[in-house]
């Protein structure tokens, strides 16, 4: 797989950005499947490296619930690893894509938060005292 995967990288080099992201993702995922056939890629090998992935992150994390945890990083692994298989069914080297069906792991929401100035320009922008008391609370 790793070959193949050097040449999927060198046909989509059009985005240096993007082409990080794949270098990095491939640092978990190709000591995992590097040396395995594509055609022999299970979608049960995509899950299994999706579990060993989260468990490695809920040990980074003892502290926090699993729900407390982001696994962004592990969907964009996945997400990546989706968009490999397609480019090998383009190229004719398999014909279905493992790592459909996959399901995303929890991604936490940043919370977006106002600054005192926006807050006060909430206020001041209030049609009555309700809202402004319900803005100010």
């Amino acid at each position: 797989m790793s070959t193949v995967y050097k040449e999927y990288l060198k046909n989509i080099a059009n985005n240096k950005e993007t082409i990080g992201y794949k270098i990095d993702a491939s640092n978990h995922f190709l000591p995992i499947f590097g040396n395995k056939n594509i055609e022999n890629i299970t979608l049960d090998d995509i899950k299994n490296y999706q579990l060993k992935r989260r468990l490695e992150y809920l040990e980074k994390y003892p502290a926090k619930r699993e729900s407390e945890i982001n696994f962004r990083w592990i969907n964009l692994e996945i997400a990546i690893l989706k968009n490999f298989f397609n480019y090998c069914i383009a190229k004719g080297f398999i014909e279905k894509n493992p790592a459909s069906g996959i399901k995303k792991l929890n991604e936490l929401s940043r919370l977006k938060t106002l600054s005192d100035e926006d807050i006060q320009k909430l206020i001041a922008g209030a049609t009555n005292k309700l809202t402004s008391d319900l803005i100010t609370f």
